[in-house]
């Protein structure tokens, strides 16, 4: 429909010509009334200009009026309304029938009710919607009617008189033609706009509707995803928790540590779970607001107490400072506490070694007000907008140094909103950010805390049925830092080889997959760490390994850029690479392997796809050095041999 012009679409002007008929059907019977009571009041215009005429007029008039009234009736019947142009036709020949009557009458050309004619082209062509035509051919009406009650009294004797009479016709008929175009091709252009206005309104409506749908149904997909992903997961923390508390003394430090990687990230993915789901229910109004007594000191104090050793693994400092005003509250504890720990992790998250983080809870005009300031990064004054969007990242690149699913701080919003509370941020960049919830203040009891205490004390032992140990899991997966582990973060020191195996190096943000590539690895391997694209780097160009394990996506330099710059540098240009990432399209196999890389692996991969893959590209590697070595040898040789050759002919 918009490749087309209005004029040219054949939609639109059906559509057009639809709502011409009613609205034409509507002005007809308004002229069909005006001039049923205009025809017959023009009697006092006889009794004092053709008083001698005046009961033959009359008689006519009252004639024209009733077949005028009967035209009326007629256009609202099923024939009228099928018929309705020939019909306005009619109607205005019936006034100009009588009119040209009255002019034969009288005084033929010199009479002058000739002005009655004018007034039937002007009125109608106001009142009703002629198009062209219908102007055309009721003009030609008048005209001919006109003339026909001029010469039909004989010769005309004043021409003057006649020729003034028909100039002003001819003139008012050109008028009503031209005015009747171009106000018809107006109202068509304004239909069609609005024609498609209503049109793209209701596309962009039957669109939002659909956008709806699709969003309910991707809340539910999110929903059913997250229920079934909860089962499998907890199966497998399950079991490993129990190894490494039954078998914690008997196995050795290298089971224990991959058993310790399982259960972490394990941790991880099943907070990540909650949070998604934790907005669903937020989205579908399913979450209830509980009022429950908080004694806020041992609160605060038991966040800072849960993130603490996140605190001290980073080397930050974390502060509590608490209103002496303030004791116990009515809030919901476990929203609360959701809201807290997110902000904290989050600024452990943004904020580097040496840095500091502190908690703080304050009574301000009513208010309770909790902020929690740090002095990390910061954020960039153009992404504050959208620091509480769902899944929004300042950083998307592949070269982003901090990981996450831009959940976290969408929730604490969402979880503040429903408290009817608010929630602001305050960054510079490079000098930190401060994230300030406030929420109304309601005075809580003592004793009803102390009794939640201690109901919550007793139920921290061993649980005794199925769900209260899944209750327990989702509270250790809610303290568990939704960031990387952050053991061993820390640059990796200087490798120093010590035996003739193969060196491999591996290079990637995350600690736990280091340690496991490491793991898997270092039985048949030296092995190296680099834990950015920038430590990559160097230590290649110092070490010069024999295959090098890349993630696509680290900080500084992602895997790309450096597998590009290792190919410029003649030394490291023959180094197989194997490229890890979690994108397992075309597109990003076709980049891997264009920009130099030997091999692609995505996540997730077997041990033993792993291991054969880095065997390969190790065989290959030392035979193309041998074979490198051997021509150097041959060359050598052909050339001592040309040498002892030049002497023996000397």
């Amino acid at each position: 429909m918009n490749n087309l012009r209005p004029q040219q679409n054949p939609e639109i002007q059906q559509a057009f010509l639809k709502n011409e008929r009613n609205v034409w059907i509507r002005n007809f019977r308004v002229a069909s009334i005006l001039a049923f009571i205009f025809v017959p009041a023009g009697s006092s215009l006889d009794w004092f200009v053709y008083r001698t005429h005046f009961w033959d007029f009359f008689q006519l008039r009252l004639i024209c009026s009733a077949l005028l009234l009967f035209i009326w009736w007629l256009v609202k019947t099923p024939i009228g309304t099928k018929h309705y142009r020939i019909l306005g036709w009619v109607l205005p020949a019936l006034p100009t029938c009588f009119i040209s009557l009255m002019i034969y009458k009288t005084q033929g050309a010199e009479s002058p009710y000739y002005a009655g004619l004018n007034l039937v082209l002007l009125g109608a062509a106001i009142i009703l919607r002629w198009t062209l035509l219908d102007s055309v051919i009721v003009f030609i009406e008048v005209m001919v009617f006109y003339l026909a009650a001029c010469f039909s009294k004989g010769i005309v004797l004043d021409t003057r008189i006649f020729f003034n009479n028909v100039y002003f016709l001819f003139v008012t008929g050109v008028f009503v033609v031209l005015g009747s175009h171009f106000y018809n091709l107006l109202r068509f252009r304004e239909f069609a706009f609005r024609y498609q206005l209503d049109r793209s309104k209701q596309e962009l409506e039957e669109t939002n509707h659909k956008l709806i749908e699709l969003d309910k149904l991707k809340s539910r997909f999110f929903a059913n995803v997250s229920h079934e992903l909860r089962t499998p997961l907890t199966l497998l923390l399950s079991p490993l928790e129990s190894l490494i508390h039954q078998y914690q003394d008997r196995l050795d430090p290298a089971a224990r540590e991959t058993l310790l990687t399982m259960r972490a990230n394990g941790m991880r993915l099943l907070k990540l779970i909650n949070d998604l789901l934790e907005l669903i229910r937020l989205e579908s109004g399913r979450l209830q607001v509980k009022s429950e007594a908080i004694a806020l000191p041992e609160f605060i104090n038991g966040l800072a107490s849960a993130v603490r050793q996140v605190a001290v693994n980073k080397k930050i400092t974390l502060e509590t400072q608490i209103d002496p005003a303030l004791d116990t509250i009515l809030g919901d504890h476990d929203k609360l506490e959701k809201v807290a720990l997110n902000l904290l992790f989050n600024s452990l998250k943004f904020t580097p070694e040496g840095g500091r983080i502190r908690l703080r809870v304050q009574l301000q005009n009513g208010e309770l007000v909790l902020s929690v300031e740090d002095t990390g990064v910061g954020i960039a004054v153009k992404s504050l907008p959208f620091v509480f969007d769902r899944f929004w990242q300042e950083d998307s690149s592949s070269k982003r140094k901090f990981q996450g699913a831009g959940i976290g701080l969408a929730l604490v919003k969402e979880l503040v909103e429903i408290q009817n509370g608010t929630v602001n941020v305050q960054s510079q960049e490079g000098k930190g950010t401060t994230f300030t919830i406030r929420l109304p203040y309601l005075k809580g009891n003592k004793l009803a805390s102390a009794a939640r205490a201690l109901t919550l004390a007793e139920s921290g032992g061993e649980p005794e049925h199925d769900d209260q140990w899944l209750t327990n899991l989702y509270r250790r997966a809610e303290l568990f830092p939704s960031m990387a582990a952050t053991r061993q973060t820390a640059a990796t020191t200087d490798f120093v080889r010590r035996s003739h195996r193969p060196l491999l190096l591996v290079a990637d943000d995350e600690p736990d997959m280091r340690r496991f590539l490491k793991s898997q690895l270092e039985q048949e391997y030296d092995v190296a760490e680099a834990v950015d694209g920038v430590d990559a780097t160097e230590k290649i160009h110092a070490l010069l390994p024999d295959l090098i394990l890349l993630d696509l996506m680290m900080p500084h330099k992602d895997g790309l850029q450096v597998c590009r710059e290792l190919r410029e540098y003649a030394p490291t240009s023959g180094i197989p690479i194997i490229l890890l990432t979690a994108r397992a399209d075309e597109e990003a196999k076709f980049d891997a392997l264009q920009i130099g890389a030997n091999d692609f692996l995505a996540k997730p991969f077997s041990s033993v796809e792993l291991q054969a893959r880095v065997k390969n590209l190790i065989e290959r590697h030392r035979y193309q050095r041998k074979l490198s070595k051997q021509n150097e040898e041959l060359s050598d040789a052909i050339e001592q041999i040309k040498e002892t050759e030049l002497q023996l002919v000397q």
